[in-house]
């Protein structure tokens, strides 16, 4: 009997050194994806033509697989649109992509208005963590 009580304690002891090991070593990366904005603010006037803002997707930690763009405005005078609505990253790819904003007419000038773009991973395995993040842009409407 206390020899199997020896080998049982044994047993946790390498265990809970196991555990410790593992535990400093910290979590595994998980893959994921961030946003990059060339510029985060621009210029326009009311009814004027279209501005771009430049952005692109880059994985991190080898994240895989598509993910979708949306821009989102709480303005009834101003639109924003994403092109492509959607790209596929591979590993540490880059995918570049652009939000083109209008502000029409009877947009309130001076002013500065909030876009948000959101960027949404999918993934095909429901166990899997799918990423998502926003990035702010702002549209200076002015004079």
């Amino acid at each position: 009997m206390k020899k199997i009580a020896s080998l049982t304690l044994a047993g946790v002891a390498l265990l809970l050194v196991l555990m410790g090991r593992l535990a400093a070593r910290g979590p595994a990366p998980r893959a994921d994806f961030g946003i990059n904005c060339a510029q985060d603010t621009l210029r326009t006037r009311p009814g004027w033509p279209l501005v771009t803002f430049q952005l692109s997707l880059v994985g991190v930690d080898g994240y895989q697989g598509p993910v979708r763009l949306t821009c989102v405005t709480f303005n009834p005078h101003l639109t924003c649109e994403v092109s492509p609505p959607a790209v596929s990253l591979g590993g540490d790819s880059v995918a570049p992509f652009v939000v083109t904003a209008w502000a029409d007419p009877a947009t309130k000038a001076p002013s500065v208005y909030p876009l948000l773009v959101n960027a949404k991973g999918e993934s095909r395995n429901i166990r899997a963590e799918t990423p998502s993040h926003t990035q702010t842009l702002h549209l200076v409407v002015g004079q």
